[in-house]
């Protein structure tokens, strides 16, 4: 399970390099995301007496139908890393995973998923495996059997945009119609759908179905608001438990920040990427250089960058020039 960083100054003599990759590896990044996370999260599912988030969702009296949470942001922004996480450390969810245990199932979209095969790969959470000859109707009907049987309380379609894709034998409409009577059939469940902006822009298009999901969307971090700050600190505690100095740069931050085009996700991976390096090369402190390094191995890129020498606002105010935002 994922662990906050709680004491970040624990001596790391004790860690061999394995441990250090793979504490490294484990750290999430607590920030306003999460809270913002538990609040939606609250609209679609019901609390106790104490506000706390109970697994059941929230059903309208008059229509019997619940709500679904749609989470919207750019490609490695940090979704999946968020929903899991959160879902985790509520302690009411577990996931089913191939067999008839678990009050929650998780499907990661593959791209060139149909509502069909969609459907199979729910059914198969559930630890049943759908024929191929079956027809898409007949899958969700068994879909939504197994799902009211077994108690299943929440259904994560993780990438759901795949499913909008035009295309030969594809079909929008129903992969959207699919969605909409998740939340309008009675199986007691609650949804949420994760993926890039192109699917709240489906989703948008048919006015029932986006009535019946609240958005979140993830925005970038801007510089100087309480995420970054939590971004900078985040890179100093990981830095100081693994024993690696940071780079005598004030802005390093912005730096990777201004990088990853202020996507928290893609910040968080390039930064652990970064401190890997340093772990696995044996570097004790990291200079511009080094994060140069891993920034072009891994972004291929080969021309003026945001770890080149030089102050930040000059070598920021270069890269716009040259088109960087």
């Amino acid at each position: 399970m994922t662990k906050y960083i709680k004491n970040p100054m624990n001596s790391n003599e004790q860690m061999n390099l394995k441990e250090k990759l793979d504490w490294l590896a484990d750290r999430y990044l607590k920030n306003d995301r999460d809270e913002i996370f538990a609040d939606y999260l609250r609209e679609i599912l019901k609390v106790d007496i104490d506000g706390s988030i109970i697994p059941e969702p929230v059903r309208d009296p008059l229509t019997n139908e619940v709500r679904g949470l749609m989470v919207i942001g750019a490609s490695q922004t940090g979704k999946s890393a968020l929903i899991d996480r959160n879902l985790k450390h509520l302690g009411i969810f577990s996931k089913m995973d191939g067999d008839a245990a678990g009050n929650y199932v998780h499907c990661r979209v593959p791209a060139d998923a149909t509502i069909k095969s969609l459907g199979q790969l729910v059914a198969l959470a559930t630890g049943y495996q759908v024929s191929d000859r079956s027809k898409g109707h007949e899958v969700w009907t068994i879909v939504r059997h197994r799902m009211k049987e077994f108690g299943v309380k929440l259904v994560w379609i993780d990438e759901a945009h795949h499913l909008l894709r035009p295309g030969a034998g594809r079909d929008v409409a129903g992969a959207v119609q699919a969605l909409k009577s998740l939340l309008q059939e009675n199986t007691g469940v609650s949804v949420i759908i994760s993926g890039v902006p192109k699917l709240e822009e489906v989703i948008l298009k048919d006015e029932e179905t986006a009535l019946r999901f609240v958005t979140l969307n993830l925005f970038p971090m801007t510089e100087g608001a309480g995420e970054f700050e939590r971004f900078q600190r985040f890179i100093q505690i990981c830095a100081d438990k693994l024993g690696v100095g940071m780079p005598r740069d004030p802005h390093f931050a912005e730096r990777i920040v201004f990088a990853m085009n202020g996507e928290l996700g893609r910040s968080i991976k390039l930064a652990k990427a970064i401190l890997r390096q340093a772990l696995t090369s044996g570097k004790v402190e990291l200079t511009l250089g080094d994060a140069a390094r891993t920034y072009k191995m891994l972004h291929k890129h080969t021309q003026a960058g945001p770890f080149d020498a030089g102050t930040w606002p000059v070598v920021k105010a270069t890269l716009i020039e040259l088109g960087w935002v």
